[in-house]
């Protein structure tokens, strides 16, 4: 009676163990589980210039990412075309074409999944901002960094090399068309790019955010101010590092906050913005019919809101032109070294014009070697190291594998700093 029980049990158990093996075999074997960084992705670099601009404009970045990279064989840096020769129909129709546009080239490859880096220059970078909107509810990309390279994030009214009063600035705005006016907030868009959801939830979903700007006094179309979004505000920014060689002098980081309330921003009010306003440009005013949105320190705050990385160059001794001496110096280039800076302090540090010499302020193009045609290039070739800089932290963010841990301890601390 044991023996027929034994019997039966060894059956049974023999009968469930090659069910489970005949089951198995005919179902499709899973692959082993992999992280998504050791997928097959392409990098995709999007590089975007800006108004009265060219697909070569920032050729020479360009060299330098391909350069950078340990492999070019899923990279692909792509200088959009889509806005050559129509930069003055405003913000959105430019966005809308370099979405398209991106959205093609994409589309083009057979790739399951794209990693995406912007790096939008002058105008080109209130592009990308509007184009980001259109791109990233696309389920095959996967946002990494966005860069500007100076940029009116603020618009230019009130951020003109000399002070213009408003009159001014409207027929100014008026010669650019639509662009014009939007940039000097004779329309909603830039305003709305930097404090309505739709536009700031696109930049949130970014891991790294990077804004290069010109500091003092060097950049004649876009000042320190509107590109790297300082206003009369005590935004908190952290110190990551300031080089003592080279012509990157500081770098600042803003911590992300759910809103800005939550970053302790103390803005200005109406009164004192139109109060700032009579006192820079006079009590000018023409009824232009259109909203006035004068408010930088809410722009500002709401920006920094989603941490950004703000990059400061002093390109004056990489100026093509020769400088020449004033007499009537007051201020000095000495910059202070403190882990913390409020919007305001770094506005009247490096956002202030040094007047110990007086330097032809072409570092507009001077900062990102703009190479639109050889003879420029070479007229800007001094800025080849700030693009050579940024074209290594681009690709760092790109080889970098957060599972593996594959990259230099350097590497890391880099990027932890930029976190």
């Amino acid at each position: 009676m044991i023996l027929r029980s034994l019997t039966i049990a060894v059956a049974l158990i023999w009968s469930i163990l090659m069910s489970n093996i005949l089951c198995a075999s005919s179902l499709p074997v899973a692959a082993p589980l992999k992280c998504d960084s050791k997928a097959v992705k392409k990098h995709l670099i999007v590089l975007v210039h800006g108004v009265y601009g060219t697909d070569k404009e920032m050729g020479y970045l360009q060299e330098a990412l391909e350069r950078e990279a340990s492999s070019s064989e899923n990279l692909i840096v792509y200088s959009a075309t889509s806005n050559v020769g129509k930069t003055t129909d405003g913000i959105a129709a430019g966005g809308k074409r370099l979405a398209a546009e991106v959205l093609h080239k994409i589309e083009s490859h057979q790739t399951e999944q794209f990693t995406l880096t912007m790096v939008g220059n002058s105008l080109g970078g209130l592009y990308a901002r509007y184009a980001i909107s259109e791109l990233l509810p696309h389920s095959k990309i996967e946002p990494k960094t966005f860069c500007t390279t100076a940029t009116p994030h603020l618009g230019v009214s009130h951020h003109t090399y000399i002070p213009v009063p408003k009159w001014a600035e409207w027929v100014i705005g008026s010669t650019m068309r639509t662009t014009g006016r939007d940039l000097f907030l004779q329309s909603t868009i830039v305003h709305e790019l930097a404090t309505k959801e739709t536009f700031l939830a696109p930049l949130r979903r970014f891991q790294y955010r990077l804004a290069y700007a010109n500091a003092y006094g060097t950049d004649f179309q876009v000042p320190t101010s509107t590109a790297a979004f300082l206003a009369r505000a005590d935004t908190p920014h952290f110190t990551i590092d300031q080089p003592r060689k080279g012509s990157i002098i500081l770098r600042v980081k803003t911590n992300e906050t759910n809103s800005i309330t939550g970053s302790n921003v103390q803005t200005t009010s109406k009164n004192d913005v139109q109060t700032e306003n009579n006192k820079e440009y006079g009590n000018t005013e023409i009824s232009t019919g259109m909203p006035r949105i004068a408010n930088d320190a809410e722009m500002a705050a709401s920006l920094d809101s989603l941490g950004w990385t703000k990059v400061f160059c002093d390109v004056r001794e990489d100026l093509p032109l020769p400088s020449l001496w004033n007499p009537f110096a007051s201020t000095d280039a000495t910059l202070m070294k403190q882990p913390v800076w409020t919007s305001e302090e770094l506005l009247q540090s490096v956002g202030k014009r040094l007047t110990e010499r007086f330097h032809v302020p072409m570092g507009h193009s001077v900062m990102v070697a703009n190479s639109k045609s050889e003879w420029y290039g070479n007229f800007n070739a001094k800025g080849r190291p700030i693009m050579d800089q940024l074209a290594k932290e681009l690709i760092e963010v790109l080889e970098f594998d957060p599972h593996e841990g594959s990259c230099s301890a350097k590497q890391r601390k880099h990027l932890d700093e930029r976190k």
